[in-house]
């Protein structure tokens, strides 16, 4: 597991956050652009779960509590007009289908995030919902 990935998470979830929020400084940044860019570049950007399972307790507490900010305040309906491409929405849907199977592991592991997986799993399951109804969301293999 590469710190890489990590921090490539961790980035996508904090420039959502700035996005939905709408604080970024001076409109689109190069940063996201860049990000557009990477996302667009890269057909599966999804995790398997055993790249999930072999996070240690460090990157899962980051990822996890990146994820616990973002996504009371981010609903379905937000990421589907605001960030638009289906790419997008697919790349979300497919984390939370990775999440959704494996918090139990990962709260099994890491006590310290089990109250941020359990607010997660309820949010995992209205955007699995709602991106599975508009047809961009499927299971990742």
């Amino acid at each position: 597991m590469s710190a890489t990935w990590v921090s490539d998470v961790v980035f996508y979830f904090k420039n959502l956050r700035l996005q939905v929020h709408g604080t970024r400084e001076c409109g689109p940044s190069v940063v996201v652009r860049s990000r557009d860019d990477w996302l667009a570049a890269r057909t599966s950007l999804s995790p398997s779960i055993d790249s999930l399972r072999q996070m240690d307790s460090v990157e899962t507490c980051k990822m996890v509590e990146v994820l616990a900010e973002v996504m009371p305040k981010t609903t379905a309906a937000t990421i589907s007009v605001d960030e638009g491409t289906a790419a997008r929405q697919l790349h979300v849907c497919r984390w939370l289908f990775l999440l959704l199977v494996n918090l139990d592991e990962l709260q099994a592991r890491d006590e310290g995030v089990a109250a941020d997986l359990q607010a997660i799993r309820k949010h995992c399951d209205a955007w699995r919902a709602h991106l599975m109804s508009t047809g961009v969301g499927s299971c990742p293999s």
